[in-house]
Order: C-alpha cells, then sequence, then structure tokens
C-alpha cells in the first residue's frame, strides 16, 4: 500500500512497483517477487532432494573421493565433493543411492581388478587384485568400505599394486548389515582408475 505527501511524491507499492523518493526526486523500481517455496513432486524439490543425499553422501566418503577425484577437481578448480555430486546425480533413482555404480574415482589407470573377498567372523577383509596391471610408474590401491546403516566409513591404508592382496579390519556391529566396497588404484602423478564396486553380504 502506497501514501502520497502533500508535494504529490508516492511512497511504497502500487501494484507490481515500488515508489519511493531520493534527494527530493520521485524514484520507481520493480516490486520483488514474493518467494514460493517448490512442491513436493516438483522438479526443483526433487534436484534439491538428490544434491542433499549426494552431499550427504560425499560428507561421509570425503577421505577416499579426495584422493579418487583430487585431479578432476585440480583441473576444474573445484572441491573434490561439488565433482563428486556432479559425476553421481544420474545414480540416484528417486532418493535410493545406486551404490553399485556410484563413482569414487575416475580416469585412465586399469582398475585393481578385485577378487575373492573374504570377511572373517573377526572383522577381517581380505581381497585380493592383480597385481601384473602396474605401469612403469608406481601406483598403490585403495578401499573405501561404507555401511550406510551405521552411517561408517573406513579407508585402507594404501597397498603397492605388487602385493596382489589389500587387508583391513571392519567394526564388528557393521558384519550384520549389507556394506559396500570401492576399490581403485592410485598413480604418481595424482592419475587413479576407475572406481571397482564390490558388495559385501551380511555375516549372519
Amino acid at each position: 500500500m502506497a501514501t502520497i505527501s502533500k508535494n504529490g511524491l508516492k511512497h511504497g507499492t502500487i501494484g507490481g512497483q515500488v515508489f519511493y523518493v531520493v534527494n527530493g526526486k520521485q524514484r520507481v523500481r520493480a516490486a520483488a517477487k514474493k518467494y514460493t517455496a517448490p512442491k513436493k513432486g516438483s522438479g526443483v524439490y526433487a534436484s534439491r532432494s538428490k544434491f542433499g543425499t549426494l552431499a550427504t553422501l560425499a560428507h561421509h566418503l570425503l577421505p577416499a573421493i579426495k584422493i579418487g577425484l583430487h585431479k578432476e577437481a585440480k583441473h576444474t578448480k573445484s572441491f573434490e565433493h561439488n565433482v563428486f555430486i556432479k559425476l553421481n546425480r544420474k545414480r540416484l533413482n528417486g532418493d535410493t543411492v545406486d551404490y553399485p555404480r556410484l563413482v569414487i574415482s575416475s580416469g585412465p589407470v586399469p582398475v585393481p581388478q578385485l577378487e575373492n573377498p573374504t570377511l572373517s567372523k573377526g572383522g577381517i577383509l581380505r581381497v585380493d587384485f592383480d597385481p601384473t596391471l602396474q605401469s612403469d610408474k608406481a601406483e598403490s590401491v585403495y578401499l573405501a568400505v561404507y555401511c550406510p546403516d551405521e552411517e561408517g566409513f573406513l579407508l585402507s591404508d594404501p597397498v603397492k599394486r605388487t602385493e596382489g592382496h589389500l587387508k583391513m579390519r571392519l567394526p564388528r556391529r557393521w558384519l550384520t548389515h549389507p556394506i559396500h566396497a570401492y576399490g581403485f588404484t592410485l598413480r604418481t602423478g595424482l592419475h587413479t582408475s576407475p572406481t571397482e564396486y564390490l558388495p559385501l553380504s551380511p555375516q549372519i
């Protein structure tokens, strides 16, 4: 609602315009549009929901994606979790994460070729990988393990490709839940392999 002063100058909103006075002169600008929150089910709401899900997941996986996606983040002058979110936006079905297709690392280095996973009742995880794929530069294999039900994450110590196997201890409380493991290789010069997914079944 607007008012008019004795000298005929307007103050306030009329229609879609805001009238005001500066140094005794009349000024007018467009009124700001009222913010309307996006409705559930709308495209904007779905996009924000996906972003939130991936941002939460990135928070848990950050130690791994800081290694696996460092080259991409450095190249784009962005942060690793932003690169992670961009790469994985298509890895969601609604708010459900498609864990087997999740990208923790990407690059031209050969994948570790993980095989023969064994998980003991004490929580010792052992995974074999191909030691013959080593290039002329030093390569280390990492394993990132995530338990969604416990909201827990562990990153293994790096193991030289030539060793051919990797061992790490998981919390025993994880063993009754689905666990998702992601292997990748880091080569000297910060080049990495694509992510290799390894599902781990609950130990009943």
